[in-house]
Protein backbone atom coordinates (compact mmCIF):
# COMPACT_ATOMS: atom_id res chain seq x y z
CA UNK A 1 0.00 0.00 0.00
CA UNK A 2 1.39 3.53 -0.90
CA UNK A 3 0.09 6.82 0.31
CA UNK A 4 -1.53 9.09 -2.24
CA UNK A 5 1.37 12.06 -1.33
CA UNK A 6 3.88 9.35 -2.06
CA UNK A 7 2.34 7.90 -5.02
CA UNK A 8 1.87 11.28 -6.75
CA UNK A 9 5.48 12.62 -5.19
CA UNK A 10 7.14 9.73 -6.67
CA UNK A 11 5.34 10.44 -9.93
CA UNK A 12 6.87 13.73 -10.18
CA UNK A 13 10.17 12.28 -9.80
CA UNK A 14 9.81 10.67 -12.64
CA UNK A 15 8.50 6.86 -11.38
CA UNK A 16 6.23 4.62 -13.12
CA UNK A 17 3.90 2.87 -10.38
CA UNK A 18 2.80 -0.19 -11.07
CA UNK A 19 1.36 -2.81 -8.84
CA UNK A 20 1.53 -0.39 -5.92
CA UNK A 21 5.37 0.46 -6.32
CA UNK A 22 7.92 2.22 -8.37
CA UNK A 23 8.72 -0.19 -11.25
CA UNK A 24 11.26 2.00 -12.68
CA UNK A 25 12.21 5.26 -13.18
CA UNK A 26 11.90 5.15 -16.89
CA UNK A 27 15.20 3.47 -17.82
CA UNK A 28 14.67 0.30 -16.18
CA UNK A 29 18.10 -1.40 -17.79
CA UNK A 30 20.51 1.50 -17.22
CA UNK A 31 18.62 1.59 -13.25
CA UNK A 32 19.73 -2.11 -13.31
CA UNK A 33 23.75 -1.59 -14.46
CA UNK A 34 24.12 1.44 -11.57
CA UNK A 35 22.40 -1.36 -8.62
CA UNK A 36 25.48 -2.86 -8.52
CA UNK A 37 28.52 -0.26 -7.14
CA UNK A 38 26.94 2.61 -7.71
CA UNK A 39 24.82 4.51 -5.54
CA UNK A 40 21.12 4.08 -6.17
CA UNK A 41 17.54 5.55 -4.20
CA UNK A 42 14.26 2.83 -4.16
CA UNK A 43 10.91 3.29 -2.46
CA UNK A 44 10.52 0.00 -1.31
CA UNK A 45 6.67 0.11 -1.60
CA UNK A 46 7.00 -4.41 -2.10
CA UNK A 47 7.63 -4.04 1.72
CA UNK A 48 4.95 -3.72 3.97
CA UNK A 49 5.47 -2.21 7.78
CA UNK A 50 3.61 -4.05 10.43
CA UNK A 51 3.37 -2.48 14.06
CA UNK A 52 2.99 -4.76 17.04
CA UNK A 53 2.06 -3.49 20.14
CA UNK A 54 0.34 -4.57 23.51
CA UNK A 55 2.10 -6.14 26.97
CA UNK A 56 2.05 -9.33 25.60
CA UNK A 57 3.74 -8.84 22.36
CA UNK A 58 7.49 -9.37 23.37
CA UNK A 59 6.53 -12.60 25.17
CA UNK A 60 4.11 -13.64 22.49
CA UNK A 61 6.48 -13.13 19.15
CA UNK A 62 9.27 -14.56 21.25
CA UNK A 63 6.79 -17.82 21.25
CA UNK A 64 6.14 -17.48 17.51
CA UNK A 65 9.13 -16.60 16.04
CA UNK A 66 12.24 -18.22 14.97
CA UNK A 67 14.83 -15.32 16.14
CA UNK A 68 15.34 -14.63 20.22
CA UNK A 69 13.05 -11.66 20.12
CA UNK A 70 13.62 -10.77 24.28
CA UNK A 71 17.71 -10.28 23.02
CA UNK A 72 16.39 -7.27 20.35
CA UNK A 73 17.32 -3.79 21.25
CA UNK A 74 16.05 -0.57 20.34
CA UNK A 75 19.75 -0.53 18.28
CA UNK A 76 18.80 -3.84 16.32
CA UNK A 77 17.56 -5.06 12.75
CA UNK A 78 16.67 -8.54 13.53
CA UNK A 79 16.30 -11.23 10.60
CA UNK A 80 13.32 -13.63 11.91
CA UNK A 81 10.67 -16.20 10.74
CA UNK A 82 7.25 -17.79 11.33
CA UNK A 83 7.09 -21.13 10.87
CA UNK A 84 4.05 -24.35 10.76
CA UNK A 85 4.32 -27.01 13.45
CA UNK A 86 6.32 -28.65 10.47
CA UNK A 87 9.12 -25.73 10.53
CA UNK A 88 8.14 -24.95 7.22
CA UNK A 89 8.81 -21.40 6.97
CA UNK A 90 5.29 -19.11 6.36
CA UNK A 91 7.08 -15.63 6.30
CA UNK A 92 10.27 -14.55 7.06
CA UNK A 93 11.05 -10.71 7.74
CA UNK A 94 13.01 -7.69 9.66
CA UNK A 95 12.32 -6.65 12.39
CA UNK A 96 12.97 -3.69 15.12
CA UNK A 97 12.32 -2.08 18.48
CA UNK A 98 11.17 1.41 18.28
CA UNK A 99 9.56 3.04 21.34
CA UNK A 100 6.18 2.04 20.62
CA UNK A 101 5.85 -2.19 20.10
CA UNK A 102 7.85 -3.89 17.47
CA UNK A 103 7.78 -3.04 13.80
CA UNK A 104 7.59 -6.39 11.17
CA UNK A 105 8.85 -5.32 7.50
CA UNK A 106 8.06 -7.86 4.87
CA UNK A 107 6.73 -8.07 1.40
CA UNK A 108 3.73 -6.91 0.40
CA UNK A 109 2.04 -9.87 -1.12
CA UNK A 110 2.38 -11.79 2.22
CA UNK A 111 0.81 -8.96 4.36
CA UNK A 112 -2.44 -9.91 4.93
CA UNK A 113 -2.03 -14.03 4.76
CA UNK A 114 0.70 -12.99 7.82
CA UNK A 115 -1.25 -10.74 9.75
CA UNK A 116 -4.48 -13.21 9.39
CA UNK A 117 -2.59 -16.59 10.44
CA UNK A 118 -0.80 -14.81 13.70
CA UNK A 119 -3.69 -13.18 14.98
CA UNK A 120 -5.23 -16.46 15.11
CA UNK A 121 -2.84 -17.46 17.93
CA UNK A 122 -2.95 -13.79 19.64
CA UNK A 123 -6.47 -15.21 21.86
CA UNK A 124 -6.72 -13.06 24.98
CA UNK A 125 -3.30 -11.73 24.66
CA UNK A 126 -2.73 -8.38 24.87
CA UNK A 127 -1.18 -7.80 21.48
CA UNK A 128 -2.43 -5.88 18.50
CA UNK A 129 -1.38 -5.88 14.74
CA UNK A 130 -1.46 -2.86 12.83
CA UNK A 131 -0.67 -2.16 9.16
CA UNK A 132 1.20 0.92 8.85
CA UNK A 133 2.17 0.38 5.18
CA UNK A 134 0.53 3.73 4.39
CA UNK A 135 1.55 5.78 7.08
CA UNK A 136 5.17 4.72 7.06
CA UNK A 137 7.30 5.39 3.79
CA UNK A 138 10.04 2.57 3.09
CA UNK A 139 13.22 3.83 1.14
CA UNK A 140 16.45 2.08 0.65
CA UNK A 141 19.71 3.38 -0.32
CA UNK A 142 22.89 1.75 -1.53
CA UNK A 143 26.14 2.19 -3.20
CA UNK A 144 29.85 2.34 -1.91
CA UNK A 145 30.77 4.42 1.35
CA UNK A 146 27.55 5.06 2.49
CA UNK A 147 28.58 7.48 5.56
CA UNK A 148 30.44 9.76 3.01
CA UNK A 149 27.16 10.11 0.35
CA UNK A 150 24.48 10.27 3.31
CA UNK A 151 26.47 14.17 3.85
CA UNK A 152 24.41 14.80 0.76
CA UNK A 153 21.72 15.35 3.57
CA UNK A 154 21.94 18.99 5.33
CA UNK A 155 22.12 18.31 8.94
CA UNK A 156 21.92 15.03 9.12
CA UNK A 157 23.48 13.49 12.15
CA UNK A 158 23.22 10.05 10.44
CA UNK A 159 25.77 7.54 9.37
CA UNK A 160 25.25 4.17 8.02
CA UNK A 161 28.48 2.83 9.99
CA UNK A 162 26.11 2.93 12.94
CA UNK A 163 23.50 0.93 14.40
CA UNK A 164 19.49 2.07 14.39
CA UNK A 165 19.07 6.04 14.10
CA UNK A 166 16.59 8.56 15.17
CA UNK A 167 17.14 11.91 13.26
CA UNK A 168 14.90 14.36 11.66
CA UNK A 169 11.75 12.10 12.05
CA UNK A 170 13.61 9.42 10.15
CA UNK A 171 14.80 6.12 11.28
CA UNK A 172 17.75 4.72 9.77
CA UNK A 173 18.56 1.25 9.37
CA UNK A 174 22.02 -0.48 8.35
CA UNK A 175 21.10 -3.90 6.96
CA UNK A 176 23.32 -6.03 8.85
CA UNK A 177 24.05 -8.54 6.08
CA UNK A 178 25.15 -6.10 3.44
CA UNK A 179 26.95 -2.92 4.47
CA UNK A 180 26.99 -1.50 1.66
CA UNK A 181 22.67 -1.07 2.32
CA UNK A 182 20.29 0.70 4.41
CA UNK A 183 16.67 1.50 4.50
CA UNK A 184 15.42 4.75 5.77
CA UNK A 185 11.96 4.76 7.81
CA UNK A 186 9.12 8.54 7.99
CA UNK A 187 6.61 9.87 7.09
CA UNK A 188 5.66 11.22 3.96
CA UNK A 189 6.56 14.82 4.69
CA UNK A 190 10.42 13.33 6.00
CA UNK A 191 10.94 11.03 3.35
CA UNK A 192 9.88 13.60 0.70
CA UNK A 193 12.68 16.26 2.00
CA UNK A 194 14.80 13.23 2.12
CA UNK A 195 14.51 11.86 -1.11
CA UNK A 196 15.26 15.86 -2.53
CA UNK A 197 18.19 15.93 -0.77
CA UNK A 198 19.48 12.48 -1.80
CA UNK A 199 18.55 12.35 -5.54
CA UNK A 200 21.32 14.95 -5.92
CA UNK A 201 24.19 12.01 -4.70
CA UNK A 202 22.09 8.67 -5.46
CA UNK A 203 19.87 7.64 -8.89
CA UNK A 204 16.71 6.95 -8.23
CA UNK A 205 16.13 3.32 -9.08
CA UNK A 206 12.70 0.71 -9.67
CA UNK A 207 11.87 -2.15 -7.38
CA UNK A 208 14.03 -4.89 -9.40
CA UNK A 209 17.67 -3.06 -8.32
CA UNK A 210 17.12 -3.72 -4.99
CA UNK A 211 15.72 -7.50 -5.54
CA UNK A 212 18.68 -8.11 -7.30
CA UNK A 213 21.02 -6.27 -4.23
CA UNK A 214 18.79 -8.87 -1.83
CA UNK A 215 19.83 -11.67 -4.32
CA UNK A 216 23.30 -11.07 -4.81
CA UNK A 217 23.83 -10.40 -0.26
CA UNK A 218 22.12 -13.89 -0.26
CA UNK A 219 19.01 -12.31 1.54
CA UNK A 220 16.05 -14.84 0.73
CA UNK A 221 12.51 -13.20 0.81
CA UNK A 222 9.58 -16.15 1.32
CA UNK A 223 6.29 -15.17 -1.12
CA UNK A 224 2.88 -16.67 -1.32
CA UNK A 225 4.55 -18.95 -4.23
CA UNK A 226 6.73 -20.64 -2.15
CA UNK A 227 5.45 -20.24 1.77
CA UNK A 228 5.41 -23.85 3.69
CA UNK A 229 7.79 -25.31 1.80
CA UNK A 230 11.48 -25.07 3.83
CA UNK A 231 12.83 -25.45 7.01
CA UNK A 232 14.74 -22.01 7.95
CA UNK A 233 18.05 -23.62 7.08
CA UNK A 234 17.23 -24.06 3.59
CA UNK A 235 17.18 -20.53 3.45
CA UNK A 236 20.36 -20.39 5.35
CA UNK A 237 18.51 -17.88 8.25
CA UNK A 238 20.94 -19.57 10.91
CA UNK A 239 23.81 -18.05 8.92
CA UNK A 240 21.70 -14.48 9.14
CA UNK A 241 20.99 -14.12 12.83
CA UNK A 242 17.05 -15.06 11.91
CA UNK A 243 17.46 -18.44 14.14
CA UNK A 244 18.37 -19.41 17.41
CA UNK A 245 19.44 -22.70 19.02
CA UNK A 246 19.16 -21.37 22.28
CA UNK A 247 15.55 -19.80 23.25
CA UNK A 248 12.40 -21.44 24.51
CA UNK A 249 9.90 -23.24 22.49
CA UNK A 250 8.30 -21.84 19.15
CA UNK A 251 6.24 -23.66 15.87
CA UNK A 252 8.16 -26.25 14.41
CA UNK A 253 11.16 -25.96 16.74
CA UNK A 254 11.71 -29.87 17.60
CA UNK A 255 12.12 -30.39 13.98
CA UNK A 256 13.96 -27.64 13.01
CA UNK A 257 16.19 -28.68 16.35
CA UNK A 258 16.60 -32.19 14.91
CA UNK A 259 18.18 -31.18 11.52
CA UNK A 260 20.80 -29.22 13.28
CA UNK A 261 21.96 -31.78 15.88
CA UNK A 262 21.96 -34.38 12.72
CA UNK A 263 24.17 -31.84 10.47
CA UNK A 264 21.89 -33.00 7.24
CA UNK A 265 21.05 -30.58 5.04
CA UNK A 266 19.64 -32.02 1.73
CA UNK A 267 18.87 -28.65 0.38
CA UNK A 268 20.16 -25.59 0.23
CA UNK A 269 19.90 -21.33 -0.64
CA UNK A 270 22.19 -20.81 -3.55
CA UNK A 271 22.67 -17.83 -5.58
CA UNK A 272 22.82 -18.94 -8.83
CA UNK A 273 22.33 -17.14 -12.91
CA UNK A 274 20.84 -17.87 -16.07
CA UNK A 275 21.07 -16.56 -19.62
CA UNK A 276 17.49 -16.65 -20.54
CA UNK A 277 15.73 -13.51 -21.08
CA UNK A 278 12.33 -14.70 -19.97
CA UNK A 279 12.06 -14.11 -15.58
CA UNK A 280 11.82 -17.75 -14.05
CA UNK A 281 8.96 -17.31 -11.38
CA UNK A 282 9.44 -17.76 -7.80
CA UNK A 283 7.88 -21.30 -7.14
CA UNK A 284 8.67 -22.55 -10.48
CA UNK A 285 10.83 -25.88 -10.54
CA UNK A 286 14.17 -26.19 -11.25
CA UNK A 287 15.51 -29.90 -13.12
CA UNK A 288 18.79 -31.81 -13.38
CA UNK A 289 19.35 -32.71 -17.14
CA UNK A 290 17.95 -35.84 -17.96
CA UNK A 291 16.00 -36.27 -15.24
CA UNK A 292 12.57 -35.84 -14.58
CA UNK A 293 12.08 -35.06 -11.10
CA UNK A 294 12.69 -31.70 -9.60
CA UNK A 295 15.67 -30.86 -7.61
CA UNK A 296 15.20 -27.20 -6.32
CA UNK A 297 12.77 -24.06 -6.52
CA UNK A 298 12.94 -20.60 -7.61
CA UNK A 299 12.73 -18.41 -4.52
CA UNK A 300 13.47 -15.28 -5.62
CA UNK A 301 14.74 -13.89 -9.53
CA UNK A 302 15.79 -10.41 -10.82
CA UNK A 303 16.98 -8.67 -13.86
CA UNK A 304 20.86 -9.23 -13.82
CA UNK A 305 23.25 -6.48 -15.00
CA UNK A 306 25.30 -9.19 -16.85
CA UNK A 307 22.37 -10.23 -18.50
CA UNK A 308 19.90 -12.78 -18.30
CA UNK A 309 18.88 -12.98 -14.20
CA UNK A 310 20.22 -13.32 -10.69
CA UNK A 311 18.27 -15.64 -8.38
CA UNK A 312 17.71 -17.71 -5.44
CA UNK A 313 16.82 -21.22 -5.38
CA UNK A 314 16.86 -23.81 -3.05
CA UNK A 315 18.55 -26.78 -4.24
CA UNK A 316 19.48 -29.99 -3.68
CA UNK A 317 22.85 -30.10 -2.45
CA UNK A 318 24.12 -33.20 -3.87
CA UNK A 319 22.70 -31.85 -7.31
CA UNK A 320 24.72 -28.35 -7.47
CA UNK A 321 28.29 -30.15 -7.52
CA UNK A 322 27.04 -33.18 -9.71
CA UNK A 323 24.69 -32.34 -12.04
CA UNK A 324 23.81 -29.80 -14.64
CA UNK A 325 20.74 -27.83 -13.49
CA UNK A 326 17.92 -26.65 -15.88
CA UNK A 327 14.86 -23.84 -15.83
CA UNK A 328 11.27 -26.11 -16.06
CA UNK A 329 9.56 -24.81 -19.29
CA UNK A 330 12.44 -22.95 -20.53
CA UNK A 331 15.67 -23.77 -22.92
CA UNK A 332 18.60 -25.64 -22.39
CA UNK A 333 21.00 -23.42 -20.77
CA UNK A 334 21.90 -24.98 -17.43
CA UNK A 335 22.46 -22.32 -14.09
CA UNK A 336 25.62 -20.98 -13.17
CA UNK A 337 25.93 -21.32 -9.26
CA UNK A 338 28.35 -18.68 -7.51
CA UNK A 339 29.06 -18.81 -3.33
CA UNK A 340 26.81 -17.11 -1.07
CA UNK A 341 28.13 -14.23 0.92
CA UNK A 342 27.02 -15.65 4.02
CA UNK A 343 28.26 -19.28 4.48
CA UNK A 344 26.28 -22.15 5.25
CA UNK A 345 25.79 -23.27 9.10
CA UNK A 346 24.87 -26.96 8.32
Amino acid sequence: MMHSRWSSFLRKAGAHIKDGMAADFGNPGEETRSAVGKHILVDLSQFAIIRITGKDAADFLHGQFTSNIHALTATDLQSSSWCNPRGQVLANFLLLKPDAGFLLLLPQDMKTYFMQGLQRYILRADVTLQDESESLVRVGISGPDLSQAMNTMPGSNQDPARPIQHDKGITLLPLPADKARSILLGGVEAMQAAWHELADGFRPAGAHCWALLDILAGLPWITQATAAMFLPQMLNLDSLGGLSYQKGCYPGQEIITRLQQRGQLKRKLCLARTQNGEAIQPGRHLFSRGDQRAVGTVINIAPDPAGGHAMLAVVETAKTESAEIIPEQQDNSPLTFQPLPCPLHV
